[in-house]
């Protein structure tokens, strides 16, 4: 046993022997098991209620009550219920912490870095983190939560476009004056030739050449 936890159930044992002087027949709780145990259990209530002890405090000075009666009296530990501890919660690392673990991260597998990531974003715990449903992961370039764009809406009585484009007269009409305007330039370019070979009546082509 450690000093320490040596000299705390030092005290609680005198704190309990002077209370236990305090109460008629004392000499039953350290000789009779169904007084210890009622001895014990009315100490644990004077501590809990008259001392206003908190619980860690109260189930260390019955550990030190039944280290007394095991090894100093033989009796054996009394039968009493210890208090309940409050779950405290995990201590989140710092934020110089959460950047050494990501940093060591970038070396690992995708996997492992993902899984990393992943812990530090939601805060779940590792149990939580291997229970996470495949399905709701957000898909990629998308965040939790993000809204979905909706797909665009045809106006009551609009006719829907068609998948595959269709040329409309417009565009026909626009095609025939981009080939005239192209037959236009050719002729441009090839006037010179033809009256250098003396032919200005037909276009020069690749034969004249």
């Amino acid at each position: 046993m450690a000093a320490r936890t040596r000299d705390a159930y030092g005290q609680h044992v005198g704190a309990y022997g002077a209370w236990l002087a305090g109460r008629a027949e004392p000499g039953v709780a350290i000789t009779d098991p169904r007084g210890r145990d009622h001895a014990a259990r009315d100490f644990k209530r004077h501590l809990k209620v008259e001392r206003a002890w908190k619980p860690s405090s109260v189930n260390l000075a019955l550990a030190a009550v039944d280290h007394f009666n095991r090894f100093f009296l033989g009796l054996g530990p009394a039968n009493v219920k210890r208090e309940p501890l409050a779950q405290a919660a995990p201590k989140a690392p710092s934020e110089e912490q959460q950047r050494a673990l990501l940093r060591a991260a970038e070396t690992s597998r995708p996997r492992d870095r993902a899984i990393v990531t992943l812990l530090l974003i939601t805060g779940s715990s590792t149990g939580g983190c291997t229970r996470f449903p495949r399905a709701s992961a957000p898909p990629c370039g998308r965040t939790p939560g993000s809204p979905t764009r909706p797909p665009p809406s045809t106006p009551p009585g609009a006719k829907r476009p068609s998948s595959t484009p269709t040329r409309s007269g417009g565009e026909r009409t626009t095609s025939r004056s981009l080939q005239r305007r192209r037959r236009a330039t050719r002729r441009e370019r090839q006037a010179p030739v033809s009256k250098a070979l003396g032919d200005t009546s037909q276009p020069a082509t690749r034969n004249h050449l």
